[in-house]
């Protein structure tokens, strides 16, 4: 309808695969990476007061990708999906 449109999706476990239905948060990423197992420290573990995984693994990629897509659609008219 409107060839110009640009679109990112992100979700938490990517577009296919066994967790694709799963609700993505921070701490979920990092156990499952195992990356909170090792910052627990003397305790148990217990979330960080900035979120890792959420900014580093999929918002700078979608931020990438977008200022990609930006760049093609200036060169030539469309956008991408």
């Amino acid at each position: 309808v409107k060839p110009d449109t640009l679109l990112c999706s992100i979700s938490g476990y990517g577009q296919t695969g066994p967790y694709v239905h799963r609700a993505g948060h921070d701490i979920n990423y990092l156990a499952l990476s195992g990356l909170l197992h090792e910052l627990q420290g003397d305790g148990p573990p217990r979330p960080l007061p900035v979120q890792i995984a959420d900014l580093v693994g999929g918002g700078l990629y979608a931020v990438v990708s977008i200022l990609a897509a930006l760049e093609q659609r200036r060169r030539d008219g469309e956008g991408e999906g």
